[in-house]
């Protein structure tokens, strides 16, 4: 079994991971939200790595569409992608990228949550 087998695009999230870290040096703490994102997606453009940002996912109840959320970032159509800036990860924010993940159909997705200290990365696989 690899490491692909047990977790799921290891070698895109690490690579994921890595810029957060990268972002996270320029930066540190104390920004919204918006600004890891952009300087993320920044760093993606940079590698040549696709992405959609604040991607919409439908939520489809019996064929009809009853409500919708947007993903932070989906890479490659691969990993969802949900950025927060604040201390820690609550429950609701597992809860939502699982939801995310589902709507999409992607098995992996990562929780990057730029701390004070700190990145922190919750990794998540259906």
């Amino acid at each position: 079994m690899t490491i692909d087998d047990k977790y799921g695009q290891s070698a895109l999230t690490e690579k994921i991971i890595g810029l957060a870290f990268e972002v996270y040096n320029n930066f540190k703490s104390g920004y919204p939200e918006k600004v890891y994102q952009n300087a993320l997606c920044a760093e993606f453009d940079k590698v040549g790595i696709k992405y959609l940002k604040e991607d919409y996912c439908k939520l489809i109840y019996k064929g009809k569409r009853v409500g919708g959320f947007y993903a932070d970032l989906v890479v490659d159509n691969k990993v969802v992608v949900e950025l927060k800036a604040r201390g820690e990860v609550y429950d609701r924010d597992i809860a939502q990228t699982l939801a995310y993940m589902k709507m999409k159909n992607i098995k992996v997705g990562l929780i990057l949550l730029y701390s004070k200290d700190r990145v922190k990365i919750k990794r998540l696989v259906l």
